[in-house]
């Protein structure tokens, strides 16, 4: 019995890595939480930090799904900073508007 023989080609191809793994927050959730409680309580000078900090927070986890570490790293860490500026500001606004109101009572 004679078998029929055949050669298989196949042409190398781009390998291909997929993650499927979620990117981090980046400090995201706590920038929207932090924007809604400025705009809750009146302090609109805040959101001057916290809207960036939505910003940088969305860039750091566009920048890990591209790979790209140090950009992640620097949106990371701006996106934290003003952060805790925007708290920071929005704390002494509202301790500043409730001590004026007392005043005002008296």
């Amino acid at each position: 019995m004679q078998g029929n023989s055949g050669v298989i080609t196949v042409q190398p191809s781009e390998t291909v890595y997929v993650q499927n793994r979620n990117p981090e927050d980046h400090y995201l959730i706590l920038s929207v939480v932090l924007s809604i409680v400025c705009l809750l309580f009146g302090s609109w000078c805040a959101l001057c930090c916290t809207i960036p900090a939505i910003f940088y927070a969305i860039e750091a986890r566009d920048a890990e799904v591209r790979g790209d570490r140090e950009s992640m790293r620097k949106n990371h860490e701006m996106a934290a900073c003003l952060n805790v500026v925007g708290f920071i500001t929005g704390l002494i606004l509202t301790i500043l508007s409730i001590i004026l109101f007392v005043f005002l009572l008296i």
